[in-house]
């Protein structure tokens, strides 16, 4: 079984403080130490829109899955990758009050 080591994250939130929605988008660079054909991440209340492979500025889309019971997304690399891989993924969510990703709270002014 292959090792899969994050390098490196950007994200990008757009949200929506009216709707309690956010549009987002990540670039997750990784490093495989063997050859691998799909990447898994962790993927709570979340909907996906794209994963594309990016190499030297370009992107190709790759297929993915979400499995909802294992809390996974599954993206499907084009072929066998080993080294840095990065990925793009775009994503919207909920801006929740369930204290689980990006979540609502409130904050009291304590001063008097």
């Amino acid at each position: 079984m292959s090792n899969i080591t994050p390098v490196h994250y950007t994200i990008h939130l757009e949200p929506d403080l009216e709707r309690f929605r956010f549009e987002g988008e990540v670039e997750i660079i990784l490093k495989a130490d063997q050859p691998v054909r799909e990447v898994r991440l962790n993927a709570l209340h979340l909907a996906f829109w794209k994963c594309e492979l990016v190499i030297d500025s370009q992107r190709k889309i790759c297929p993915f899955a979400v499995d909802p019971m294992r809390e996974e997304l599954r993206i499907m690399l084009p072929g066998d990758r080993v080294g840095i891989i990065s990925l793009a993924i775009q994503y919207t969510g909920e801006i929740n009050s369930r204290m689980v990703g990006f979540y609502r709270t409130r904050c009291r002014n304590t001063e008097h």
